[in-house]
This record gives C-alpha cells, sequence and structure tokens, in this order.
C-alpha cells in the first residue's frame, strides 16, 4: 500500500511499458452490461507512483487469456485509490472475445496482468477558452474523469456516440453548453460525422480559442479531426485525436 507522503515522479517510457501483475479484489456491476474490475497487488502499488496515472482519461492495457496465447485490451482508468493501492477499470459485456469471456466468469483472487499508463491522457491548455469532446461508447469512462477534472467555469459541449437511445447517459459539468447524442442505430454508422458536420454548418460551436478531446472509432477519430480544421474550429494542435477501437481490428492499437 502506498504511503501518503510519497513521489508520484515516476513517468519514464520504460516503466509504463513494463508488463505487472495483480490480482482481481473487486467485481461490481455498475450497469446492466457494464462491470467494474478493481485490482491490486504490489505491482498495482508501484503503478500509482507513476504520475501520469493521475491524468484524467488515463489508460492501461490488460492481458485476458485467449487459447494459448493473450489478447491485450486498453481500458480508461475509472477509478484509483493511492491509499488503497488499488486501480479500477470498466468492462461493457458485448460480444464474444476473449476479455469478455474473462470479464463474465473472473473470480476474487484471479490474476490479471497489465501494462501503462499508456500515453495520451487528457491535459487541460491553461488558454483554452472552451473545450469540445466527442466520444462513442469506449470512450465515456475517459469523458467522464475529464469532466471532474475541468474548472467549474470551463464552457464544455459534449458529443456523445451511443448504439440506441438506452446507451444515452447525461453527463454533468457545472458550465454544460449542450450535450449531442449520436445514436448509430437510428441514423447508421455515421451518426457522428453527421452529427459533428450539422454542428459545424449550423455555427454552433464557439469562434473563440478552444480545445478538443476525440476519443471514438478510429476512422471516425481521423475524419472528425479534418473536418475540424478544415472548418477551422480549430488549430491541428488544439486537438487531441485517438481510435480507442478499430471497425473488423481486435486489439488495435492507435498510437497518439
Amino acid at each position: 500500500m502506498i504511503k501518503p507522503d510519497e513521489s508520484v515522479n515516476i513517468n519514464n517510457e520504460s516503466e509504463s511499458r513494463r508488463m505487472r501483475t495483480s490480482r482481481v479484489c473487486g467485481l461490481h456491476h455498475i450497469a446492466t452490461n457494464v462491470k467494474r474490475i478493481t485490482l491490486c497487488g504490489d505491482d498495482v502499488d508501484s503503478f500509482l507512483l507513476n504520475s501520469r496515472t493521475q491524468l484524467p482519461a488515463a489508460w492501461i492495457k490488460v492481458l485476458f487469456p485467449d487459447g494459448l496465447n493473450y489478447a491485450a485490451r486498453a481500458y480508461t482508468l475509472s477509478g484509483l485509490d493511492k491509499f488503497a493501492g488499488t486501480i479500477d477499470f470498466d468492462m461493457v459485456l458485448h460480444g464474444s472475445g476473449p476479455a469478455v469471456r474473462w470479464a463474465k466468469n473472473a473470480q476474487i483472487g484471479d490474476v490479471v496482468g497489465f501494462a501503462g499508463p499508456g500515453p495520451g491522457g487528457f491535459a487541460l491548455n491553461p488558454k483554452s477558452k472552451w473545450l469540445l469532446l466527442i466520444v462513442d461508447e469506449a470512450g465515456i469512462p475517459a469523458m467522464k474523469s475529464i469532466l471532474t477534472s475541468l474548472p467549474s467555469n470551463l464552457p464544455v459541449i459534449l458529443f456523445v456516440g451511443v448504439e440506441s437511445s438506452v446507451g444515452i447517459t447525461q453527463l454533468t459539468h457545472s458550465n454544460l453548453i449542450a450535450q449531442y447524442s449520436a445514436i448509430s442505430s437510428l441514423k447508421g454508422e455515421s451518426a457522428m460525422r453527421m452529427l459533428v458536420q450539422q454542428a459545424i454548418d449550423e455555427q454552433v460551436l464557439p469562434a473563440s480559442e478552444g480545445q478538443a478531446w476525440i476519443a471514438t472509432e478510429a476512422d471516425d477519430a481521423r475524419y472528425l479531426k479534418q473536418r475540424l480544421i478544415e472548418a477551422e474550429i480549430f488549430k491541428p494542435t488544439a486537438i487531441f485525436s485517438r481510435g480507442y477501437w478499430k471497425k473488423g481490428v481486435k486489439g488495435f492499437n492507435d498510437t497518439p
């Protein structure tokens, strides 16, 4: 367990890539199809010394058994407790891949390998006058962690992609200008692209200097970043864009 006065300056790349061993010490259903996994152990204690774990949208790569091999999947940290020496991540239980199979059968005490924190945590530019967040369901945990870290007076606009209206979650921030939901089951796979393009066409995005953070399907992320640049809403350096997954590709890794 980490003592409260210990330093958190360990942040070199080799330390972040090192494979660690942990054990499951908590399992909780936080929604019908979402399971929260809590990990603990000596390697979790040392992991928490890395300063990048404190960044909003910090993430880890978890290894799951897949036949004779292992499948690596990335998950945003949904919580951490330096005093208890634990980290949490949330798993959506849809499909039948190795991660979902493991999650459905996980038990307290199971051993789990992980590495991180990975690059791409959120850092607010102090000059930003507003923030645009665009995510699909895979990016919602990251969006939530970002929202809790923001100054209360910073204007925020959200675009959230979900598969159906059942998945719509009303997110909160004290200066939330608007939240738009892109429902793919109604408008198809291009729902998010259509919604953002409509916002550009109708000039609903502020003209002042802002910052954007995008975490969606990889092709959508690249497309949305390019459209925001072409429309001169943001400078390229003011947009962070990451593909959290890619259609048809298992274990996709989008390096920033």
